[in-house]
């Protein structure tokens, strides 16, 4: 009797053995699922957040772009003055040069 006790306990043993080698295997491929999912969605966010940065980026492009562009007609207007004041210095200024080279020689 206490051989059929000992080779139950024995068997128990074996059987409890069999069932966490089950248990850690399991948990071993819960393990791998959950990292190749983690490795997905972090690269699903990734995806995400470049798509993101590259709208934000375009829509920035968009908004400097336009203000080139509304801003043009002001910049050419005051160009157009500062050529204008110079034109007008031109004159003046030739001559003062003429007269330096005159009267002083060429220095």
């Amino acid at each position: 009797m206490a051989k059929e006790v000992f080779e139950a306990v024995r068997t128990a043993e074996e059987q409890a053995e069999l069932i966490i080698q089950e248990a850690q295997r399991q948990a071993r491929e819960i393990v791998k699922i959950a990292q190749v999912d983690i490795k997905e969605n972090e690269r699903a966010v990734a995806l995400e957040h470049r798509a993101m940065v590259q709208s934000i980026l375009e829509e920035k492009r968009a908004s400097v772009a336009a203000r080139i562009q509304n801003q043009q007609a002001d910049v050419e207007c005051r160009q157009a003055v500062t050529m204008g004041k110079a034109r007008e210095r031109l004159e003046t200024t030739a001559q003062r040069i003429f007269e330096r080279i005159l009267h002083d020689g060429d220095r």
